[in-house]
């Protein structure tokens, strides 16, 4: 029987890496103990190496399949682990199952307060990336954090992560009040301080919550997307020494880990130097050459600094999907394995992915030298019309490419135009 319904993909994920024993495959040594699998999993998680604490939990709740605590726990990381994950697939595909297994965790015991605590992160940090649902799933997390003060209303998970929800309500006076109660409760846990962090940096107050990710590493010092959420605040604050240094520390921390690079490639970006943004992407692709995220953020990179032929090359493979050669391949392999990149749908991440694929395909159309890219274009700019009719600054670029590929199909007659920003 299988145990772990709503783990399911994230557990044959597991397996196929190796991280998790194949059900009933024998076993060279003796069976280990459901303690054993819990403290690597919390060694993993002091560590830093959250899918390897994953995996650790994974197996203790296969273990022991009636063991509510360890759910709670599991899908906490779930959530936390989320956040090194670069495309909005994947990180709502990791968040679905940790959803899944927190209510896994509230059919077995539905008075179990951190049980609906850690439901309520999950739904809150899931609202982020469903922007149709998110009101809806704003209300379903503070409706769990609320049953979770009602079960324990000394409970600081509960009470942090209530702030959490009430922060993306943008409602700021309690969020505050209820941050600063979690720090009360229990100011020996990260949660609480990561928390508070975020509350204050959703104010504006971007040195306290400085101070108070700082106070969260003091507690687990070897959480990258920490360190991360540090420099993009340093970032804020115009301080982009102080910014690269965090994320530098990030990098250090996880040699593997691509969310450092993409996030020293957007602080370079946003200088102007767009060679080292760019050096740092391709750093990046080394690590996750199938991510079509980073694909496009290095399409960005490129038309900024007007290789509009590199740009639509990226951009491309970010939109519609691409397939190269695997650079892990040895020389002598024959034929040469491919890497299949997916293309990204169209949403609230990939939008300037599409436009700027679009501006690019326009500007480059010269029928002078017989090229055309207006009918590659064209649907591109149809859907960016359907998708964000309401956004002035996208329709316009719209109506300018639109204006373009006219001109270069006849359609009208006016000097040619570089690509739109």
């Amino acid at each position: 029987m299988s145990v772990l319904i709503g783990g399911g993909l994230w557990l044959a994920s597991l397996v196929n890496a190796g991280k998790v024993s194949r059900p009933f495959e024998p076993t060279p040594t003796p069976t280990r103990t459901i303690q054993s699998y819990l403290s690597e999993g919390d060694q993993n998680f002091q560590d830093g190496m959250l899918d390897d604490a994953v995996g650790a939990y994974l197996n203790a709740v296969a273990a022991d399949s009636a063991n509510v605590q360890l759910r709670v726990e599991l899908a906490r990381v779930m959530v936390y682990s989320s956040a090194g994950l670069t495309t909005d697939i994947q990180r709502r595909e990791r968040l679905r199952e940790a959803e899944s297994m927190i209510e896994q965790a509230i059919q077995l015991n539905p008075d179990h307060s951190n049980a609906h605590a850690v439901r309520a992160l999950a739904l809150d940090w899931l609202s982020v990336l469903e922007p149709a649902e998110r009101e809806a799933l704003l209300t379903q997390a503070s409706d769990a954090a609320v049953r979770a003060l009602q079960l324990n209303p000394a409970n600081p998970l509960a009470q942090a992560f209530y702030a959490e929800v009430l922060a993306d309500q943008q409602k700021w006076a309690q969020a505050l009040n209820a941050a600063r109660r979690a720090v009360e409760l229990d100011p020996d846990k990260m949660d609480v301080h990561r928390t508070y962090g975020y509350v204050l940096e959703s104010n504006g107050a971007y040195q306290e919550a400085i101070e108070e990710y700082q106070k969260a590493l003091e507690i687990n010092p070897r959480l990258g997307f920490i360190y991360v959420s540090i420099g993009q605040n340093y970032r804020k604050l115009g301080d982009s020494d102080r910014a690269l240094e965090a994320f530098d520390q990030a990098s250090e921390l996880n040699k593997e880990d691509v969310l450092p690079y993409l996030a020293i490639a957007r602080t370079y970006y946003q200088l102007g130097e767009y060679f080292i943004a760019a050096r740092n992407l391709e750093k990046a692709l080394e690590l996750d050459n199938t991510n079509p995220d980073i694909y496009g953020r290095l399409g960005l990179v490129y038309f900024h600094g007007k290789n509009y032929e590199g740009a639509m090359i990226e951009l491309r493979c970010a939109v519609h999907g691409c397939q190269h050669d695997d650079p892990r391949a040895t020389p002598e392999a024959d034929p040469i394995p491919q890497v299949e990149v997916p293309g990204q749908a169209l949403s609230t991440t990939s939008l300037e992915y599409y436009y700027t694929l679009s501006s690019v395909l326009a500007a480059l159309s010269d029928p002078a030298r017989g090229i055309n890219y207006c009918p590659e274009a064209r649907p591109i700019l149809n859907q960016i019309e359907a998708f964000a009719p309401d956004d002035l600054t996208v329709i316009s670029i719209v109506a300018e490419n639109r204006n373009i590929c006219d001109q270069v199909e006849g359609r009208a007659t006016a000097p040619q135009v570089t690509p739109t920003p």
